[in-house]
C-alpha cells in the first residue's frame, strides 16, 4: 500500500511512502473499498464476506484470453490456398474448421501445418510471414526478412 503518513510520524519530505510490511501490512485508512458495508457495519446485501483483496490474488491463477499470447489452448499454424492450389496467406487459429465459411474460401481450403502453444505458434507464423508472405498477408512485417 501507498499511503500518506496522515500525522507526520515518520518525518522527511516524503509523505507517500511503501508500507513497512507489505504481508502483514492492514490498511489503517481503510483506503481499500473490498467488501462495501452497510452504514450500520454490516455487509451490504449480496455481497461476499470473504471476498479476497485483489492485492492478493495469484496474477498466474487469472485466466487469459484464447487470443492472448500467453494462452494455454492449443493453435494451429495454417496455409490458405485459393481454388486453383495458389497460396494466400500465413494464419493461426484456435478451430481451423471454423476459420473461414465456404464463402469466403469460394472453393479454396486451409492446410494444417502446426499445432502447438500460442507463443510457439505466433513466432512460427511471424517468420514465416517475414521471409514467405502470401498476397494477403497484410501485416506491416509482411516481406519485411525477404531474401
Amino acid at each position: 500500500f501507498v499511503s500518506a503518513d496522515p500525522i507526520g510520524y515518520a518525518g522527511g519530505l516524503n509523505l507517500y511512502q511503501y508500507a513497512p510490511n507489505a504481508v502483514e501490512w492492514i490498511d489503517p485508512l481503510g483506503l481499500w473499498k473490498g467488501q462495501p458495508r452497510n452504514s450500520n457495519g454490516t455487509f451490504s446485501t449480496g455481497k461476499d464476506p470473504n471476498r479476497v483483496c485483489p492485492c492478493e490474488l495469484d496474477l498466474l491463477d487469472k485466466k487469459v484470453h484464447g487470443n492472448h499470447r500467453n494462452s494455454e489452448a492449443p493453435t494451429t499454424l495454417y496455409g490458405r490456398f485459393d481454388a486453383e492450389g495458389n497460396f494466400q496467406k500465413w494464419g493461426i487459429t484456435q478451430s481451423p474448421s471454423n476459420r473461414y465459411s465456404v464463402k469466403e474460401l469460394d472453393g479454396g481450403r486451409l492446410e494444417a501445418y502446426r499445432i502447438g502453444p500460442r507463443a510457439e505458434i505466433l513466432d512460427r507464423e511471424r517468420r514465416l510471414v517475414e521471409r514467405f508472405p502470401g498476397p494477403l498477408n497484410n501485416e506491416p512485417w509482411a516481406g519485411s526478412k525477404r531474401k
